[in-house]
Parts: C-alpha cells; sequence; structure tokens
C-alpha cells in the first residue's frame, strides 16, 4: 500500500485541475498456474472472485490515470477465467 500513500502526496501537491482522474479496467491474459505461496502457506492462481472457480486464465487491473497531467496507478486486480459472466463483475 506504500504506492497509494506515495500518489495519495503526490497529488495533494496538484492543481485542481491537474487532479482530474479516470478509472480504467485493462483485462490480460494469464498462463494458468497454480503454485505454493510459501509467505501465505497457500495456493495461488485460482480465480478470487466469488461463484468463479477454477485456475485463473485472464487478470483485470484495476487503475486510475490522470486526465490531464500523465500519472496512473494500479489499485486492484481480480483473477479471472475465460467464463467469467461479464455480469458478476458488476457485483463486486
Amino acid at each position: 500500500m506504500w504506492h497509494l500513500l506515495h500518489l495519495s502526496l503526490q497529488v495533494g501537491t496538484f492543481g485542481a485541475t491537474e487532479r482530474l482522474r479516470t478509472i480504467t479496467i485493462d483485462e490480460m491474459s494469464l498462463t494458468a498456474s497454480r503454485d505454493f505461496d510459501v509467505s501465505s502457506g497457500g495456493i495461488v492462481g485460482e480465480t478470487a472472485l466469488p461463484d468463479c472457480s477454477g485456475p485463473a486464465t485472464q487478470g483485470l487491473v484495476i487503475m486510475i490515470a490522470g486526465v490531464i497531467t500523465c500519472w496512473k496507478q494500479a489499485i486492484g486486480y481480480h483473477l479471472t477465467n475465460k467464463s467469467t459472466d461479464g455480469l458478476q463483475l458488476t457485483r463486486y
């Protein structure tokens, strides 16, 4: 979360028009893989949304970006698979 703190400090110096921003969602293809994460002690690589199961094959990255100034920051993501219904995403 340090990146959001850094962004908030930087945006705090912007004028009103420089603070104009947009939210975007970008999708990217992933290679399905399940791995053991030593730090959490769990399996990673599964879909992250409720009502979905199986290995993740898509990543949805949620970002905010400046409209007037050139900046952007990822603020979240969801791992999904190709069978994820777009209506499911509207609930989250």
